[in-house]
């Protein structure tokens, strides 16, 4: 999904990114990067998941997907 898409999907659910950040204890700096595939966290990317009530792998089916070649991980 387009990193825009998902932030629209937060603002859809009444989330802003630093609302989250806080709540995982993380900067809001590493949700956005999460969002924006700069970085890599399956702890962010899966509370992004939760909270617009969304699958990870529909969210970053590149990532997380079935064809993610992610090793077993």
């Amino acid at each position: 999904m387009n990193p825009h898409d998902i932030k629209a999907l937060l603002g859809k659910k009444g989330v802003r990114q630093s609302q989250l950040a806080r709540s995982l204890r993380v900067t809001p700096t590493m949700v956005n990067a999460v969002i924006f595939r700069k970085t890599k966290s399956r702890r962010v990317a899966g509370a992004i998941a939760r909270v617009t009530g969304r699958q990870i792998a529909d969210l970053w089916p590149e990532l997380y997907g079935p064809q993610s070649n992610r090793h077993g991980r």
